[in-house]
């Protein structure tokens, strides 16, 4: 599994230092758009009502493909109508049957028109059957042209580099050329600066596809934000999730003599990793607000507690910056990339890392036991955005009819993975714990006796975290300005020492 890379941009923690029309070579006769359009619209319109079901027909359901595909403009003239969100499409009359319209060019002069969807996606995250199955339900007419990157980071510079160049065009009074990328990866802790600095724009129409329906509320929270970026329920949408994961612990167990006391010592939870046996053992992903948070949890309070949280759960940021130089105290490596060699190498017991990094190291290592702890953890989304500046070439400045369907694919239950390996499907995220939610804070953890005898942290084979510890699993959203300063003065603090 490629890595991420960096899934927290250095923004996320406080700093202590058209649609496109492709057609083939021998194509000379100009296609209606605006009726093209019309139509697509049409099939979007007729799918606004029709709920997720479990006999639902999908976008691979070749029995209804041939429905997608229509006569347009002619009987002769065969286009690429998108199966979106899963709509059937009424076949439109044959040019010559309408009053008013000539009649249907020779057989010679007839053209197909071949729709290409251009999606830039983090390399690894996109099962290569989604394009195959993508289509083949529209039996070629419609494809998706993948172009995979590393990082997010690669991704993120190349919707810089096209905001700058739109700009500097717009500057010279020039009419700006809209990028061929209809959609890209984008991971969630990256949707505040891509809004706020306009990088991404809203999803058109994104709260009337039947996608968005299969959305529990969690992921609606995530991703509808204001124009500055932060999360607003009323807000427009800005991204559609297809994959997540969870920031996991792999540790070694046969050194756990050494580290826990006894042979049959286990890691659960968070607070493990003060354990005396392994100072200067850990190692972990460079990423202060991941330090910041795991702190939090060791203190009994959510992932992300605000300033506020601290204050009603009687916490001072006293007590935080103590905690997080304890932790610091322990950790050995702080690296997206070395912390993964560092276990590799024996040189740490433990590492802390996102689930698609350490999945892979956990597959090689037959002496570690992968786990989620058991108070929850933080949760990260790949996300599909579309560029402010996205067009596809279209004439009207819009982004691909198809993309709805692309949107759909991910989260249709027939693509449905409960595995991290590979990344989750969004549908398996369980409700948010009501408990966990109100309550806010957890002076002590119910159950914890020892760091012993306790095997629901494990993920086993199937390489999932139980429903329970997913509901008490949070997404890092941005921080409020009293909470982005608590963690400036924690930060500055414990690097002082």
């Amino acid at each position: 599994m490629q890595s991420s890379g960096l899934r927290h941009p250095a923004w996320c923690s406080p700093s202590i230092t058209t649609h496109r029309l492709l057609l083939p070579k021998i194509i000379t006769t100009r296609i209606n758009r605006t009726h093209f359009i019309s139509y697509a619209q049409s099939s979007i319109n007729s799918s606004k009502s029709d709920p997720y079901t479990a006999n639902d027909k999908e976008i691979p359901d070749l029995t209804s493909r041939r429905d997608a595909l229509s006569t347009a403009l002619t009987g002769s003239l065969t286009m690429a109508a998108a199966t979106l969100a899963g709509a059937s499409f009424p076949t439109l009359p044959a040019a010559a049957s309408s009053p008013g319209i000539s009649a249907p060019p020779p057989p010679t002069e007839a053209r197909e028109v071949k729709m290409v969807m251009r999606i830039t996606a983090l390399r690894g995250s996109v099962p290569a059957s989604w394009v195959q199955d993508f289509s083949t339900a529209l039996e070629g007419y419609g494809i998706v042209a993948l172009t995979q990157k590393p990082q997010i980071a690669d991704i993120w510079q190349d919707l810089k580099g096209e905001t700058a160049q739109n700009t500097k065009k717009k500057k010279n009074k020039k009419v700006p050329k809209p990028t061929t990328v209809d959609a890209v990866t984008l991971g969630d802790a990256w949707l505040a600066a891509a809004i706020s600095q306009e990088l991404i724009q809203p999803i058109q129409g994104a709260k009337e596809h039947r996608y968005w329906s299969s959305l529990s509320p969690r992921w609606r929270q995530l991703v509808c934000r204001a124009p500055s970026g932060v999360c607003d329920p009323s807000g427009e949408v800005y991204a559609i999730p297809y994959r997540f994961g969870c920031t996991t612990l792999l540790y070694r167990k046969d050194t756990a003599a050494r580290w826990g006391g006894t042979p049959s010592a286990k890691i659960s939870d968070w607070d493990d990793l003060l354990l005396p046996g392994l100072k200067g053992r850990v190692a972990f992903i460079d990423s202060p607000r991941e330090l910041v948070g795991v702190a939090l949890k060791t203190l009994g309070l959510p992932y992300r507690a605000t300033a506020a949280d601290l204050a009603s759960c009687g916490v001072t940021t006293a007590d935080l910056i103590e905690r997080v130089r304890k932790l610091v105290g322990q950790i050995k490596v702080f690296s997206n990339v070395d912390h993964v060699r560092a276990m590799s190498a024996g040189e740490v017991d433990v590492v802390v890392g996102w689930s698609d990094d350490l999945v892979p190291l956990a597959d090689r290592a037959a002496t570690a036991e992968l786990i989620v702890p058991l108070s929850g953890t933080a949760l990260w989304a790949d996300v599909w955005c579309v560029p402010s500046s996205a067009a596809g070439g279209a004439e009207d400045g819009t982004p691909s009819p198809l993309l709805p369907a692309w949107l759909e694919l991910g989260l249709q239950p027939s693509k449905v993975r409960k595995s991290l390996r590979g990344g989750a499907s969004p549908l398996v995220l369980p409700a948010v714990d009501k408990h966990f939610e109100m309550k806010g804070c957890f002076p002590v953890r119910a159950g914890k006796t020892s760091s012993a005898g306790n095997f629901d942290a494990a993920l086993g084979d199937s390489l999932m975290p139980s429903d329970a510890v997913l509901s008490k699993s949070e997404f890092l959203m941005p921080l409020d300005a009293e909470t982005a300063a608590m963690y400036r003065e924690v930060l500055q603090a414990a690097a002082a020492t």
